[in-house]
C-alpha cells in the first residue's frame, strides 16, 4: 500500500515541459539561429495556402506567436526596411540615414560567442539592401557577417554566388546573384538559400542565417495574388526544410518575424474568393497594420510570446534567465 501511495505521489508531481501543447524544454540557448524577416507578412495571409492543402501550414507546428508594434521614435508606422533595421541593433532611434548603421548589430554581438552569420536577402529594389550601409563613411555595419544578395552586379571585381554552384565562399564578403538580370532574378529564393546554408553553415557548431525577404511585400503592393502566393509558398518551403532540421535538435531555433505588416479583406466565400485568387485590387488595407507578428520555434521560442516592440527583438533572442550563456551586459533601445 505504501509503494502504491509514493507511486501516486511521483506521478502527480511528475510533469511534461511544453508549450503551446507541444513539447518544449524551457532556457536552452540556441547555436543554430535560423532568422526569417518576410516584409508585410501578416498570418492571415497563410489562409490562402491553408484552404489549398490538406494538411497543416508549417507556421501551425511553432510553439509561439507574438505580435511587435510597428512604431519607432519618428513614425506610427515605420517601413520593413526600418523595422528591421530596428529589430537588429535593439534602436527605435532609426533616422534613415548613416547614423542608423552606426550601431552594433547582432551579428556583432553574436561573434564575441564564436557565432558564424550569413545574411541571404532578396531585397527586391536596392533600398531594401543593407548593403547600402557600405556607401556610409564608417562603412562596417556588415563587418563580421557574409552576405548574398540577389541583385544583379556586372562588375567584373564583384564576388557571385549561384544556387547550382559547387564553389565554396569566403566569410565576411558580399555576393551578388549570378542569376538576376537587370529587376529579374532567375533562382527561387528557397534554392538559394539551402544551397547557401548547405556549403556555407549546415556543419558549424554556432550560426546566425538571417533571411530577408522583400517579394511578398512587393507582390502584394502591386495587387498580384499570384505573387503574394508565390512568395507564401516559397516561405512554406524554408520552414518545411528547417523544420525538419529542428525537429532533432534542442539547440536549433526558428525564428520568423514581420514587419510593416499589410491587412488584407478576405473575403467571407465562394465567387468573392475566387476573384481574390486572381487579383487583389480593392482587398488591401490602406494603412499598414499596427503590429506585426513573430513565430518560434525550438531553443529559446518562450522569449517570443506575447506582445512587445521591434527592438526588443535584439533583446529576447539573446536573453534567458535560466542559464548562463548569452546575455545582454548593456542594452539601449535609443
Amino acid at each position: 500500500m505504501k509503494k502504491l501511495i509514493f507511486l501516486l505521489l511521483v506521478c502527480s508531481c511528475a510533469r511534461m515541459t511544453g508549450l503551446n501543447l507541444k513539447e518544449h524544454h524551457f532556457g536552452v540557448q540556441p547555436k543554430k539561429i535560423i532568422w526569417i524577416q518576410l516584409a508585410g507578412f501578416d498570418e492571415n495571409m497563410m489562409s490562402l495556402l491553408k484552404f489549398h492543402q490538406s494538411n497543416p501550414v508549417q507556421l501551425e507546428s511553432f510553439s509561439c506567436l507574438g505580435k511587435t508594434w510597428s512604431y519607432d521614435l519618428y513614425r506610427l508606422r515605420a517601413s520593413s526596411y526600418q523595422g528591421f533595421l530596428s529589430e537588429v541593433t535593439h534602436s527605435k532611434n532609426i533616422k534613415n540615414n548613416c547614423e542608423d548603421y552606426d550601431r552594433k548589430p547582432i551579428w556583432q554581438t553574436l561573434e564575441d560567442y564564436d557565432y558564424k552569420t550569413v545574411i541571404l536577402e532578396n531585397p527586391v529594389k536596392p533600398g531594401n539592401s543593407l548593403i547600402q550601409s557600405t556607401k556610409c563613411e564608417k562603412n562596417n555595419f556588415l563587418n563580421l557577417s557574409t552576405v548574398f544578395t540577389m541583385q544583379a552586379n556586372n562588375d567584373e571585381k564583384a564576388n557571385h554566388f549561384h544556387s547550382g554552384s559547387n564553389l565554396s565562399y569566403s566569410e565576411n564578403k558580399i555576393y551578388y546573384d549570378k542569376s538576376c538580370q537587370q529587376n529579374k532574378c532567375f533562382s527561387p529564393l528557397s534554392a538559394n538559400v539551402i544551397s547557401i546554408y548547405e556549403k556555407s553553415l549546415k556543419n558549424k557548431d554556432k550560426y546566425l542565417y538571417m533571411i530577408r525577404d522583400f517579394s511578398l511585400e512587393d507582390g502584394v503592393a502591386r495587387g498580384s495574388t499570384p505573387a503574394m502566393k508565390s512568395a507564401l509558398n516559397e516561405f512554406e518551403a524554408l520552414l518545411a526544410y528547417f523544420t525538419a532540421l529542428q525537429k532533432n535538435d534542442p539547440e536549433f531555433l526558428i525564428l520568423v518575424t514581420s514587419s510593416s505588416a499589410i491587412g488584407v479583406d478576405l473575403p467571407m466565400q465562394g465567387e468573392d474568393w475566387q476573384k481574390l485568387e486572381l487579383d487583389l485590387t480593392g482587398s488591401v488595407y490602406k494603412n499598414r497594420l499596427l503590429m506585426s507578428p513573430v513565430f518560434a520555434k525550438g531553443a529559446r521560442s518562450e522569449n517570443f510570446c506575447g506582445l512587445f516592440e521591434q527592438s526588443d527583438v535584439y533583446a529576447r533572442l539573446l536573453s534567458s534567465p535560466k542559464q548562463q550563456g548569452l546575455k545582454l551586459l548593456f542594452l539601449n533601445p535609443f
